[in-house]
């Protein structure tokens, strides 16, 4: 599970180098702001992105269940196990 992390990482990272820069919205008067955010926000990278940070949590958030649930079952005291999940 911790590879699967670290692999969504480096395609993250490394997606920032060959995708092509975002273009410039048109920000015209005419167009309204909610046209701008929204072409903005539904981006191709903005939303990898946020594909990434939520799969990123999720697999830390596993992973400190998981190593909260381990020392439980190991009897450490509810102090350690709040450190070391910290």
């Amino acid at each position: 599970m911790f590879v699967a992390f670290l692999v969504i990482g480096c395609f993250a990272t490394g997606s920032t180098f060959f995708l092509p820069p975002v273009e410039n919205v048109n920000a015209r008067k005419e167009t309204l702001p909610v046209q701008v955010v929204d072409q903005r926000i539904l981006s191709f990278d903005v939303l990898l992105f946020w594909t990434g940070i939520f799969i990123m949590g999720f697999l830390t958030g596993l992973l400190n269940g998981y190593f909260g649930w381990y020392l439980t079952e190991l009897g450490a005291s509810s102090l350690l196990v709040g450190v070391a999940v910290f």
